[in-house]
């Protein structure tokens, strides 16, 4: 991978990376005693995957790495980690169609319940929104800068009054 340059090959430096990703998650399941450090080179991997899977350039591939980053995540298992995982989920299920890609969408968005089953053992009532600020107050502020700069933008593709209505909550939860 250290071969590739992201400037001119960047659908093949991204496709190898997210294989990476997933190769590391497989890998954490085959060596117990391997299990957070193959999880963390998941996450590095699929995060450079999406580097240059962006949701505008390769929404298909975006949603799939952001699957599996929320998988990698979710395997982890702290609070903060699942809340991770949650985010992820959420973009990945926004970003699929599920009339297109069913399969992916199912999984995505089965991912995306269990998650927030989990999470909702210890905070009963909470929404994803609640779940996400509560991230923001976890992470260092360049996390922060790129969950709010992602998660707006994503809001903002919503259609009027959906945009309107889930940028109403996330400001309520704040």
């Amino acid at each position: 991978a250290e071969h590739l340059d992201p400037e001119e090959a960047p659908y093949h430096y991204g496709l190898v990376h997210h294989s990476m990703g997933v190769a590391a998650i497989a890998l954490a399941e085959l060596q117990p005693e391997h299990r957070s450090t193959r999880l963390e080179q998941a996450s590095v991997a699929l995060t450079e995957a999406l580097a240059v899977f962006s949701r505008s350039a390769f929404p298909l591939q975006h949603a799939l790495a952001k699957h599996n980053l929320g998988i990698a995540w979710s395997a982890l298992g702290g609070k903060m980690e699942l809340r991770h995982a949650l985010g992820c989920f959420e973009d990945s299920v926004a970003v699929l169609d599920p009339r297109l890609q069913a399969s992916a969408w199912n999984r995505a968005y089965a991912s995306l319940v269990g998650v927030e089953a989990e999470l909702a053992r210890e905070h009963q009532g909470w929404t994803r929104t609640d779940h996400f600020v509560a991230l923001l107050v976890d992470v260092t502020e360049h996390e922060r800068v790129s969950l709010v700069r992602e998660r707006l933008g994503r809001l903002l593709a919503l259609p009027g009054s959906a945009r309107d209505g889930a940028l109403v909550d996330l400001a309520s939860s704040v």
